[in-house]
């Protein structure tokens, strides 16, 4: 592998090239200390913060990044919590102004209504964030595996033997750089469906269904970067000790801040009590 290659694979290329456009746009007195920053920002995964989704969904780092962020933002909910579509979306919208709706719509479509006959219905905030958070890390192989549906079924039925070939050549082929779901998991919910398809088929909407609920890929979207753990277990335990200062008293950018501050991905006054601490721990 060359070294262009290498930086593309690795997606340092991805944050030098945002960096460098920041420097250039906000020209900042020291740009060695602009530099660090910047890049401590990416590893505490909180250079997402106020971010436009496009920027989020720029690469795989910062898809993982931004779940991460969303755990915090939701650090104080249980996963019993009950909440509509419109509730979780306004939630998500103070951390991506501009997350995309039709996102929490899928995925609550593919989870169980905890409250079916509420108006809105309700969900568990459990169910739905392995959806919510499977369609940020993985839109990309969702769309392919829609497009096989389209290509090798029908709209509505694909046959097992047809889905499993996809996500095998799927896999192996290096021209796909988009993140694939764990093997093991995809193995498991095809073996579920296998249990109760008729002819050997499948729907999407079943696919995604024991997709969700399928303990690999929840551990899997949840998980967390070395980088960011202590962030995360210090969230947990402020909660736990009822403190007030909780992933929710992030403040929001405003309209100017998030069209100039793209500096550090996010907005730079995008930085809570826990990111303080965190510069504390480095220095």
């Amino acid at each position: 592998m060359n070294e262009a290659a290498w930086l593309e694979q690795s997606e340092l290329s991805f944050f030098l090239k945002h960096m460098f456009t920041q420097v250039c746009i906000l020209k900042p007195d020291d740009s060695l200390d602009f530099a660090e920053k910047y890049f401590r920002r990416v590893r505490s995964c909180h250079n997402v913060l106020g971010a436009d989704y496009a920027f989020i969904t720029g690469c795989r780092q910062n898809r993982r990044a931004f779940v991460f962020c969303l755990m915090e933002l939701f650090e104080t909910f249980s996963l019993a919590e009950e909440m509509s579509v419109i509730e979780y979306q306004q939630l998500v919208e103070l951390i991506c102004p501009d997350f995309p709706r039709q996102i929490v719509i899928e995925a609550a479509y593919a989870v169980e209504a905890k409250n079916p006959t509420a108006s809105p219905p309700k969900y568990a905030h459990g169910d739905l964030r392995v959806a919510v958070y499977f369609h940020i890390i993985y839109d990309e192989w969702l769309k392919s595996i829609e497009a096989v549906f389209r290509e090798h079924g029908t709209p509505d039925y694909l046959s097992l033997f047809r889905a499993k070939s996809h996500f095998e050549a799927a896999r192996n082929n290096p021209s796909l750089i988009f993140e694939h779901p764990p093997i093991d998991g995809l193995e498991e919910t095809l073996s579920v469906l296998s249990s109760y398809s008729s002819g050997g088929d499948i729907t999407m909407d079943g696919l995604r269904r024991v997709l969700f609920v399928n303990p690999i890929i929840a551990a899997d979207v949840c998980r967390v970067s070395r980088y960011a753990q202590p962030l995360l277990a210090a969230a947990s335990a402020t909660s736990t000790n009822g403190s007030s200062t909780s992933s929710l008293a992030l403040p929001i950018p405003s309209d100017e801040s998030a069209s100039s501050s793209g500096a550090l991905g996010g907005s730079e006054s995008l930085v809570s009590a826990r990111g303080d601490k965190e510069e504390e721990d480095d220095a």
